[in-house]
Protein backbone atom coordinates (compact mmCIF):
# COMPACT_ATOMS: atom_id res chain seq x y z
CA UNK A 1 0.00 0.00 0.00
CA UNK A 2 2.31 2.52 1.05
CA UNK A 3 5.31 0.94 -1.86
CA UNK A 4 7.70 1.21 0.58
CA UNK A 5 10.14 -1.91 1.32
CA UNK A 6 10.25 -4.99 -0.85
CA UNK A 7 7.53 -7.04 -0.60
CA UNK A 8 4.55 -6.45 -3.07
CA UNK A 9 2.32 -9.84 -2.52
CA UNK A 10 2.20 -12.97 -1.29
CA UNK A 11 0.16 -15.64 -3.10
CA UNK A 12 -2.00 -18.45 -1.32
CA UNK A 13 -3.24 -21.59 -4.01
CA UNK A 14 -4.73 -24.54 -2.38
CA UNK A 15 -5.97 -27.78 -4.30
CA UNK A 16 -7.33 -28.35 -0.89
CA UNK A 17 -4.80 -30.68 0.25
CA UNK A 18 -1.48 -28.82 -0.60
CA UNK A 19 -0.88 -25.49 -0.51
CA UNK A 20 1.44 -23.39 -2.71
CA UNK A 21 2.78 -20.21 -2.07
CA UNK A 22 4.34 -17.52 -4.28
CA UNK A 23 6.62 -14.32 -3.14
CA UNK A 24 6.50 -11.40 -4.99
CA UNK A 25 9.13 -8.76 -4.28
CA UNK A 26 9.57 -5.33 -6.30
CA UNK A 27 13.56 -5.89 -6.28
CA UNK A 28 15.75 -8.82 -6.93
CA UNK A 29 17.31 -9.07 -3.48
CA UNK A 30 16.83 -13.15 -2.55
CA UNK A 31 17.88 -12.63 1.46
CA UNK A 32 15.06 -11.18 3.04
CA UNK A 33 13.16 -13.99 0.46
CA UNK A 34 15.11 -16.87 1.84
CA UNK A 35 14.35 -15.59 5.51
CA UNK A 36 10.14 -15.34 4.64
CA UNK A 37 10.00 -18.76 2.83
CA UNK A 38 11.42 -20.35 5.81
CA UNK A 39 8.64 -19.37 7.90
CA UNK A 40 5.76 -20.51 5.29
CA UNK A 41 5.70 -23.67 7.37
CA UNK A 42 2.51 -24.50 6.28
CA UNK A 43 3.30 -24.49 2.47
CA UNK A 44 4.34 -27.37 0.45
CA UNK A 45 5.57 -25.35 -1.94
CA UNK A 46 7.19 -21.72 -2.27
CA UNK A 47 8.02 -19.81 -5.48
CA UNK A 48 9.16 -15.92 -5.56
CA UNK A 49 8.44 -13.60 -8.76
CA UNK A 50 9.85 -10.36 -8.86
CA UNK A 51 7.49 -7.37 -10.42
CA UNK A 52 9.17 -3.94 -10.00
CA UNK A 53 6.30 -2.10 -11.63
CA UNK A 54 3.96 1.12 -9.94
CA UNK A 55 1.04 -0.72 -11.15
CA UNK A 56 -1.34 -3.12 -9.33
CA UNK A 57 -0.19 -5.93 -11.79
CA UNK A 58 0.38 -8.80 -8.61
CA UNK A 59 2.60 -11.10 -10.64
CA UNK A 60 5.89 -10.68 -12.82
CA UNK A 61 6.74 -12.28 -15.63
CA UNK A 62 8.63 -15.53 -14.31
CA UNK A 63 8.58 -17.29 -11.01
CA UNK A 64 11.52 -18.93 -9.58
CA UNK A 65 11.04 -22.25 -7.18
CA UNK A 66 12.14 -21.90 -3.86
CA UNK A 67 11.25 -25.23 -2.01
CA UNK A 68 8.83 -27.87 -2.31
CA UNK A 69 6.22 -28.41 -5.02
CA UNK A 70 6.64 -25.95 -7.98
CA UNK A 71 2.58 -27.02 -9.25
CA UNK A 72 -0.67 -28.25 -8.08
CA UNK A 73 -3.58 -29.95 -10.03
CA UNK A 74 -7.04 -28.26 -10.26
CA UNK A 75 -10.01 -29.98 -12.05
CA UNK A 76 -7.36 -31.50 -14.02
CA UNK A 77 -5.28 -28.24 -14.79
CA UNK A 78 -1.62 -27.57 -13.39
CA UNK A 79 -1.82 -24.39 -11.74
CA UNK A 80 1.64 -23.24 -11.06
CA UNK A 81 3.40 -20.13 -9.03
CA UNK A 82 1.97 -17.38 -11.01
CA UNK A 83 -1.22 -19.17 -12.05
CA UNK A 84 -4.64 -17.60 -11.40
CA UNK A 85 -7.70 -19.33 -9.50
CA UNK A 86 -11.11 -17.53 -8.27
CA UNK A 87 -10.68 -17.41 -4.27
CA UNK A 88 -14.53 -18.29 -4.15
CA UNK A 89 -14.77 -21.92 -6.11
CA UNK A 90 -18.41 -21.96 -5.01
CA UNK A 91 -19.51 -18.96 -6.13
CA UNK A 92 -17.00 -19.11 -9.15
CA UNK A 93 -18.56 -22.65 -10.90
CA UNK A 94 -22.22 -20.63 -10.54
CA UNK A 95 -20.72 -17.94 -12.52
CA UNK A 96 -19.09 -20.17 -14.71
CA UNK A 97 -21.92 -22.49 -15.60
CA UNK A 98 -24.24 -18.87 -16.33
CA UNK A 99 -21.20 -17.59 -18.57
CA UNK A 100 -21.02 -20.92 -20.64
CA UNK A 101 -24.86 -21.13 -20.39
CA UNK A 102 -26.41 -20.82 -24.13
CA UNK A 103 -23.66 -21.19 -26.14
CA UNK A 104 -23.42 -23.66 -28.60
CA UNK A 105 -21.63 -24.13 -32.22
CA UNK A 106 -18.95 -24.65 -34.62
CA UNK A 107 -15.99 -22.54 -33.00
CA UNK A 108 -15.30 -20.71 -29.85
CA UNK A 109 -12.73 -17.83 -29.11
CA UNK A 110 -11.84 -17.95 -25.99
CA UNK A 111 -9.58 -14.22 -25.19
CA UNK A 112 -7.97 -13.89 -21.76
CA UNK A 113 -8.63 -17.61 -21.07
CA UNK A 114 -6.25 -17.34 -17.68
CA UNK A 115 -5.52 -20.87 -16.44
CA UNK A 116 -8.03 -22.74 -19.08
CA UNK A 117 -11.23 -22.77 -16.48
CA UNK A 118 -13.76 -21.64 -19.41
CA UNK A 119 -11.77 -23.38 -22.33
CA UNK A 120 -12.50 -26.70 -20.31
CA UNK A 121 -16.02 -25.82 -20.10
CA UNK A 122 -16.07 -24.88 -23.81
CA UNK A 123 -14.85 -27.94 -25.85
CA UNK A 124 -17.74 -29.97 -25.73
CA UNK A 125 -19.97 -27.02 -26.68
CA UNK A 126 -18.02 -26.81 -30.22
CA UNK A 127 -16.16 -28.65 -32.50
CA UNK A 128 -13.31 -26.05 -32.08
CA UNK A 129 -11.77 -23.77 -29.17
CA UNK A 130 -9.48 -21.63 -29.72
CA UNK A 131 -7.91 -20.38 -26.47
CA UNK A 132 -5.99 -17.18 -26.49
CA UNK A 133 -3.50 -15.85 -22.84
CA UNK A 134 -0.69 -13.58 -22.88
CA UNK A 135 1.38 -14.93 -19.62
CA UNK A 136 3.47 -17.58 -20.48
CA UNK A 137 2.80 -19.68 -17.67
CA UNK A 138 -1.04 -20.08 -18.66
CA UNK A 139 -0.43 -20.31 -22.09
CA UNK A 140 1.47 -23.00 -21.58
CA UNK A 141 -0.85 -25.17 -19.38
CA UNK A 142 -3.15 -24.85 -22.19
CA UNK A 143 -0.98 -25.34 -25.15
CA UNK A 144 -0.83 -22.42 -26.98
CA UNK A 145 1.70 -20.00 -27.51
CA UNK A 146 1.54 -16.58 -25.66
CA UNK A 147 -0.36 -14.19 -27.22
CA UNK A 148 -2.10 -10.43 -26.52
CA UNK A 149 -5.50 -10.58 -27.36
CA UNK A 150 -5.49 -7.86 -29.75
CA UNK A 151 -2.54 -9.75 -32.33
CA UNK A 152 -4.90 -12.98 -31.48
CA UNK A 153 -7.76 -10.99 -33.10
CA UNK A 154 -6.60 -9.39 -35.52
CA UNK A 155 -5.19 -12.32 -37.57
CA UNK A 156 -8.26 -13.71 -37.44
CA UNK A 157 -10.68 -14.85 -40.92
CA UNK A 158 -13.33 -16.54 -40.21
CA UNK A 159 -16.07 -15.60 -37.61
CA UNK A 160 -16.52 -17.41 -34.45
CA UNK A 161 -19.77 -18.85 -33.42
CA UNK A 162 -19.35 -17.09 -30.78
CA UNK A 163 -17.14 -15.36 -28.62
CA UNK A 164 -16.00 -15.26 -24.72
CA UNK A 165 -13.38 -13.11 -23.09
CA UNK A 166 -12.74 -12.41 -19.42
CA UNK A 167 -10.39 -9.01 -20.00
CA UNK A 168 -8.39 -6.75 -17.35
CA UNK A 169 -10.43 -4.61 -15.44
CA UNK A 170 -9.73 -1.67 -17.88
CA UNK A 171 -12.04 -3.91 -20.42
CA UNK A 172 -11.84 -4.98 -23.74
CA UNK A 173 -9.97 -1.49 -25.19
CA UNK A 174 -10.80 -0.12 -28.53
CA UNK A 175 -8.47 -2.47 -30.61
CA UNK A 176 -10.41 -5.79 -29.42
CA UNK A 177 -14.19 -4.32 -29.67
CA UNK A 178 -13.38 -3.04 -32.92
CA UNK A 179 -12.39 -6.55 -33.87
CA UNK A 180 -15.54 -8.02 -32.66
CA UNK A 181 -17.36 -5.48 -34.84
CA UNK A 182 -15.31 -6.81 -37.49
CA UNK A 183 -16.05 -10.58 -37.00
CA UNK A 184 -19.63 -10.37 -36.04
CA UNK A 185 -19.87 -13.33 -33.79
CA UNK A 186 -23.60 -14.44 -33.32
CA UNK A 187 -23.01 -14.14 -28.99
CA UNK A 188 -20.33 -12.33 -27.37
CA UNK A 189 -20.17 -13.56 -23.20
CA UNK A 190 -17.88 -11.24 -21.17
CA UNK A 191 -16.60 -11.53 -17.42
CA UNK A 192 -15.44 -8.03 -15.99
CA UNK A 193 -14.59 -7.53 -12.58
CA UNK A 194 -14.11 -3.45 -13.43
CA UNK A 195 -17.65 -1.66 -13.90
CA UNK A 196 -16.33 1.23 -15.81
CA UNK A 197 -14.17 -1.07 -18.36
CA UNK A 198 -17.56 -3.15 -19.28
CA UNK A 199 -19.51 -0.49 -19.25
CA UNK A 200 -17.45 1.17 -22.12
CA UNK A 201 -16.97 -1.59 -23.72
CA UNK A 202 -20.86 -2.36 -23.58
CA UNK A 203 -21.24 1.58 -25.17
CA UNK A 204 -18.94 0.62 -28.28
CA UNK A 205 -20.47 -3.11 -28.92
CA UNK A 206 -24.03 -1.59 -28.54
CA UNK A 207 -23.54 -0.62 -32.56
CA UNK A 208 -24.11 -4.59 -33.47
CA UNK A 209 -25.03 -5.75 -30.17
CA UNK A 210 -28.09 -5.83 -27.50
CA UNK A 211 -27.56 -6.99 -24.04
CA UNK A 212 -29.10 -10.03 -23.14
CA UNK A 213 -28.45 -10.34 -20.09
CA UNK A 214 -26.53 -8.68 -16.72
CA UNK A 215 -25.43 -10.52 -13.36
CA UNK A 216 -22.87 -9.78 -10.58
CA UNK A 217 -21.44 -12.92 -8.88
CA UNK A 218 -19.51 -12.04 -5.55
CA UNK A 219 -16.38 -13.91 -6.48
CA UNK A 220 -14.13 -12.14 -4.01
CA UNK A 221 -15.54 -12.13 -0.68
CA UNK A 222 -14.88 -9.28 1.62
CA UNK A 223 -13.76 -6.92 -1.17
CA UNK A 224 -16.09 -4.41 -2.93
CA UNK A 225 -15.32 -6.19 -5.87
CA UNK A 226 -17.64 -8.37 -7.85
CA UNK A 227 -17.32 -10.23 -11.13
CA UNK A 228 -19.88 -8.72 -14.17
CA UNK A 229 -20.80 -11.59 -16.80
CA UNK A 230 -22.62 -9.73 -19.90
CA UNK A 231 -24.24 -11.75 -22.50
CA UNK A 232 -24.81 -10.13 -25.84
CA UNK A 233 -26.23 -11.41 -28.70
CA UNK A 234 -26.18 -9.94 -32.73
CA UNK A 235 -28.85 -8.02 -33.59
CA UNK A 236 -30.61 -9.14 -36.17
Amino acid sequence: RTKQGSLRAVWLRTDGERVLSTIVTADDDPVPIQRLSGRLTQSDGVAWSVHPGDDNLLRGAVAKPIRGVEAIEVSGVSIGPLGFLQPNPIVAERMYEWLSEGLKGERAFDLYAGSGAMTRRLRPLFGEVLACETHEESAAALGVAAESAEVFMARQTETPSAVVANPPRKGLGKSVVAELLRLRPQRIHLMECGPAGLASDLEALSEAYEVESLRAFDTLPQTSHVELVAKLVLRS
